[in-house]
């Protein structure tokens, strides 16, 4: 929920562009408690799912 929310600011205020880079500061919400993988950008963290939405919004432009 925490992603889809980041994602949908992001793109209703035109935010989103080819090869930005954003930060997520290392906090549980970041390292996703309890999840493998935590913290980075694979697997089921918010910061995963996140590129995972932005990367789609980029295909869906093609």
């Amino acid at each position: 929920m925490l992603a889809q929310t980041i994602f949908t600011a992001l793109e209703s205020n035109d935010l989103l562009q080819k090869n930005q880079k954003i930060i997520c500061f290392g906090d549980s919400l970041t390292f996703g408690a309890g999840l493998k993988k935590g913290g980075a950008v694979i697997g089921e963290s918010y910061p995963a799912v996140l590129q995972k939405l932005i990367l789609e919004h980029f295909e869906l432009k093609k």
